[in-house]
């Protein structure tokens, strides 16, 4: 949360590791967020993006970005 506590910012690495076809590959996601009381007064309430890229040469995907709503409380 940041000093105003109204925004979030946070990462979330993945790596996979396949033993079996000896595949290896690594996910990151960051998030970015902002409460909605800033705006109006549904309170707990919140609004994201996630954008997120594959990392290695047998990732599957190469990237994606997610846009979403939490409820938080």
């Amino acid at each position: 949360m940041a000093k105003d506590n109204q925004s979030s910012f946070f990462t979330k690495p993945q790596i996979a590791i396949d033993n079996e076809t000896n595949i290896e590959f690594a996910i990151v996601d960051l998030e970015i967020g902002w409460m909605m009381s800033k705006w109006t007064e549904l309170k707990g309430r919140s609004v994201y993006i996630r954008p997120s890229f594959g990392v290695g040469t047998n990732r599957p995907v190469d990237g994606s970005v997610e846009v979403g709503y939490k409820i938080v409380g």
